[in-house]
């Protein structure tokens, strides 16, 4: 009896117990389920959203990050929920780490409910890079242009507006200045000209964007934000940056009646001369020697060989003997010390007939003739005993060679030339007398290639120009990298520098570049000069305009200029040669 009674009140406390707990689990509000988060669809915020629970007020919402704890995020009376980073800065949203949620169900007159499930990892938007460029224009000013694929979000998600804020530094300074803010929409172009620029330095730029962006202030209405991306900084291209030198003003030339057709600069041992043809057609060279700031002409008393007709001449010199040579009705080499000699080349440098080409050059205590005869392209020295002995062929082609040159660089002596392959294609070769051998340096073919010109610097690194004069082809400045590769200097940016003519180091080592330009308000070419720095093209400062061809470059303690003046012209050829020396 006892056993069964024990039994019936175990049986009544149990179903006490159920019934107390029933009523405790209908006092406590549902957990939220099915919380979905946005996964970098938002600009600055994460957005929440669930399914509404029954009876809830209100619901708390907990964030975890990378940090592993979890914080307080907000709270709404209803969903959906925008998580802007409630009390920045710490408890800030950052772009790039992943957010998990979960939330709380809770009411004024029920128990809260558990923890929801935690949520899939959400992220704010991701701000895309910026294709930011600066290019120097002819007039030195830049244009500044950039394309920005986040402002593609306007109008689709929550991003309101951007602007942009762009700054400035110079090359040698650590700081920038703000110089442009700007507001843009989708349809609005985004560039700027920065028309203040100096002419004669790099500049830096930096672009920042401003994204204004909306969000719900938990149950306090709509408001907006600003989220701010800086981007990397950027170097201007192209164009013509500008660089000053030392100009010393050197004396004109004398004038020449009919005009001058032809104008080669030359450095015998730190001397500068000047070999020059003044017209018609064809004329007698007449030779100056710089004499401090005035051309001393040396060419009286001519032989009669160079009072014929010369298209072009060629000089050198050991410090004491001046060499020229060409080949008029006939080969001609003479010397200059004090007087001149008789013409060294008799007989045509011992060849069957007048040769069609004949340059000279002096080095390593010898005189040398490259010349081009019978399509075969051969260099030659001359002995004590007054004969040319053959040095060695460089090539024997039925095609023909164009554009012929010969030069000492750094105690070496170089030939190069075109080798003919169709109307529009020619191989270039530059090769080097080493020992009693010649050794090729570079080979390869180009089309449209024209009036080529080589300039080896200290290191034996060698440069070439080639002004293309093709409406296809406006030329460019190479570097020889191996035996049949040469780099590209000038590039789609610096489509400003037309026609290298010539080419030839400054003071510091820099590359210097004769180049000719169209200028359309003169409807004609005026010759400048461009300096390769630290791997970018800028102008050298000065008044160009009235500088024309003929025009020549050499170096020797400066880098001196002589070019035609403009201002001064009979049947398209200049009447006086002007003269400058840059120095650094």
């Amino acid at each position: 009896m006892k056993t069964k009674l024990i039994q019936a009140m175990s049986r009544l406390i149990a179903i006490l117990l159920i019934v107390i707990l029933t009523s405790c689990e209908e006092d406590k509000l549902e957990s939220v389920s099915r919380v979905t988060v946005s996964q970098g669809t938002y600009v600055g915020i994460i957005h929440l959203d669930w399914p509404p629970v029954s009876d809830a007020g209100h619901y708390n919402i907990e964030r975890m990050g990378p940090d592993g704890q979890w914080i307080g995020a907000g709270t709404v009376n209803q969903p959906p929920f925008d998580d802007y980073g409630f009390g920045l800065p710490d408890n800030k949203l950052v772009e790039g780490n992943r957010y998990v949620y979960r939330i709380i169900s809770g009411s004024d007159d029920l128990e809260d409910s558990p923890y929801s499930d935690i949520s899939d990892e959400g992220w704010i938007y991701q701000f895309q890079p910026i294709d930011f460029k600066a290019i120097r224009q002819d007039d030195g000013k830049v244009l500044l242009s950039w394309t920005d694929t986040n402002q593609t979000l306007i109008n689709q998600s929550n991003l309101e507006s951007c602007r942009y804020r762009i700054q400035r530094r110079y090359e040698n300074e650590t700081s920038f200045t703000d110089i442009k803010t700007t507001d843009v929409t989708t349809n609005v172009a985004n560039s700027y000209l920065d028309n203040s620029v100096s002419q004669d330095k790099k500049a830096f730029y930096k672009i920042e964007g401003f994204y204004t962006y909306r969000y719900k202030n938990m149950d306090y209405g709509m408001y907006t934000n600003t989220y701010s991306k800086k981007y990397d900084e950027v170097k201007e291209s192209g164009g013509i940056t500008q660089v000053d030198y030392n100009i010393t003003q050197l004396g004109d030339f004398p004038n020449a009646n009919d005009g001058y057709g032809f104008v080669l600069l030359k450095n015998i041992n730190n001397t500068i001369y000047a070999a020059t043809i003044p017209k018609p057609v064809f004329g007698s060279p007449i030779i100056y020697e710089l004499n401090g700031t005035s051309w001393q002409n040396i060419s009286s008393s001519y032989p009669s060989g160079l009072q014929q007709n010369f298209d072009k001449i060629s000089i050198g010199g050991d410090g004491t003997n001046l060499w020229v040579g060409g080949v008029s009705d006939s080969a001609y080499i003479y010397s200059y010390q004090s007087g001149w000699s008789d013409n060294l080349a008799k007989n045509n440098l011992g060849l069957n007939g007048k040769p069609d080409n004949v340059l000279i050059e002096y080095s390593q205590d010898n005189l040398y003739a490259l010349c081009y005869h019978d399509n075969t392209l051969e260099v030659f020295a001359y002995t004590q005993n007054g004969l040319w002995n053959s040095n060695g062929i460089l090539e024997n082609s039925g095609n023909g060679i164009l554009n012929m040159g010969f030069k000492d660089f750094n105690g070496t002596l170089f030939a190069y030339y075109l080798v003919i392959n169709s109307q529009t294609n020619s191989t270039l070769k530059i090769k080097h007398l080493s020992g009693s051998s010649w050794q090729t340096d570079f080979e390869a073919a180009y089309d449209n290639i024209n009036n080529v010109k080589i300039c080896v610097d200290n290191a034996g690194a060698i440069y070439f120009s080639n002004d293309g004069q093709s409406s296809s082809s406006s030329g460019n400045v190479y570097r020889v990298t191996s035996l049949s590769t040469a780099q590209e200097l000038i590039g789609a940016s610096n489509t400003w520098l037309t026609f290298p003519n010539n080419l030839d180091f400054d003071d510091l080592g820099n590359l210097v570049v004769l180049y000719a330009k169209y200028n359309a308000q003169s409807n004609g070419f005026e010759m400048r000069l461009a300096v390769y720095k630290n791997n970018e093209w800028m102008d050298v400062t000065g008044d160009f305009s009235s500088s024309i061809s003929p025009a020549d470059i050499e170096s020797n303690s400066g880098l001196y200029f002589v070019s035609g003046d403009g201002n001064n012209v009979v049947n398209s050829y200049p009447v006086i040669l002007k003269a400058i020396k840059l120095t650094n």
